[in-house]
């Protein structure tokens, strides 16, 4: 602009115009007509110039970032496949479990249904690992629903380790046991604060405690919910989801045992039954429970339930509470026979015993709704309503 003004200038002893200087009217400039001008490119605007910069950097940051998500599959494949592992022992082993509490009291079947209810779980919590490893790989993990995903990967190993942690130091159970609940922990916590640090607010307590907050909030207020936000899928869901925060709370952190069971089998609760007992809980609240809070915030948009990632949580969920339905059977039908003659006629106190088989009628007919949803149809994850931090 400073030159094209400077040739300006000049033009006026010549009659030139717009910078290019002009013979005098009526005569032909000395050697014929002037070669013809080569325009001047304009230079760019400031504001256009930034923008441009602006856009070339947000393109590498997300690049990088993309890049840096798929790096976590490895972490997240090794976390799925350690707590896959870790549930199959439990299920398959459960006796080897068993070995390793102190103190416990009652038969033996009792603490082996128990430890088989707290590998009903492992569905749910490998399957979040799972789904989070496919979110990296596709560099999509940075998405709010996989923020909860990872807290609840952080959170349930760790709490688990710190119960049997709690556990050993009062004698319930052997080091063994905490070192392998501790060991266990491990490869999911790793995963979890590594991708939560890609994030913007990076892995700060208080952020963290506020947005686990806000998902219970949100996801246990059931009257909000329906309309335009989901219909009856999303209460329902909302609705199962207040229920796990007050089963897995009354197992996790109840001072006295809310199992229905006779006191002629189980005087009184060990540190051990104790120990096993918060196990259950604590699986429920931090696995089950994310599980739900994404899925009913799913039904609210359209075509998000039948995505990839909520296809596979329902199917985990589905699994899950039909293994704890049938530990539950067998559990009931053990007690039956401990007590003699295959029925509970010598049972003191059968208060408790209608709401166990309603509690058993009403998770089978749970399973089969989440088995619903993850056999519908499936769209990409591409062709659902994007999930966006509100």
């Amino acid at each position: 602009a400073a030159l094209k003004e400077s040739q300006r200038s000049l033009g006026a002893f010549v009659g030139g115009r717009d910078g290019v200087p002009r013979a005098p009217r009526g005569r032909a400039p000395p050697g014929g007509c002037p070669p013809p001008r080569e325009a001047i490119p304009a230079a760019p605007h400031p504001g256009q110039e930034q923008a441009g910069l602006k856009a070339a950097a947000e393109a590498a940051a997300a690049a990088a970032l993309k890049e840096s998500q798929r790096s976590l599959v490895a972490p997240f494949t090794l976390a799925a496949a350690t707590l896959a592992g870790v549930g199959a022992a439990e299920a398959l082993a459960p006796g080897a479990v068993a070995s390793q509490l102190v103190g416990l009291e009652g038969p033996d079947f009792l603490a082996l249904n128990t430890v088989c209810n707290v590998a009903s779980f492992t569905p749910l919590a490998a399957g979040s690992a799972a789904a989070c490893a496919m979110a990296a790989r596709d560099g999509r993990l940075g998405s709010a629903a996989y923020a909860s995903l990872e807290l609840a990967l952080l959170l349930g190993p760790a709490a688990t380790a710190a119960t049997a942690a709690g556990a050993c130091a009062l004698g319930g159970c052997t080091p063994t046991l905490a070192a392998a609940a501790a060991a266990a922990a491990a490869p999911p916590a790793y995963a979890s604060l590594k991708s939560l640090s890609l994030r913007p607010a990076g892995v700060d307590a208080a952020a963290l405690a506020s947005k686990v907050w806000r998902d219970v909030r949100e996801g246990c207020d059931v009257l909000a919910k329906g309309g335009a936000e989901g219909g009856y899928v999303a209460q329902y869901l909302s609705a199962n989801l207040a229920i796990t925060f007050l089963v897995g709370g009354s197992f996790a952190f109840s001072p006295g045992s809310p199992l229905a069971q006779p006191a002629e089998l189980v005087p009184y609760e060990t540190v051990a039954a104790s120990l096993l007992r918060r196990e259950f809980g604590i699986a429920a609240l931090f696995y089950l429970g994310p599980a739900l809070y994404l899925l009913q915030s799913a039904a609210g948009r359209p075509g998000q339930l039948k995505a990839g990632t909520f296809r596979l949580l329902s199917l985990a969920a589905g699994l899950s509470t039909l293994s704890v339905d049938g530990c539950t059977l067998v559990g009931i039908a053990q007690i039956a026979e401990a007590l003699g003659g295959g029925g509970f006629d010598s049972v003191q106190d059968q208060s408790q015993l209608p709401n166990l088989i309603s509690a058993v009628a009403i998770a089978g007919l749970q399973a089969g709704v989440y088995f619903v949803q993850a056999l519908g149809g499936q769209v990409e994850e591409e062709e659902a309503v994007p999930y966006e931090e509100p």
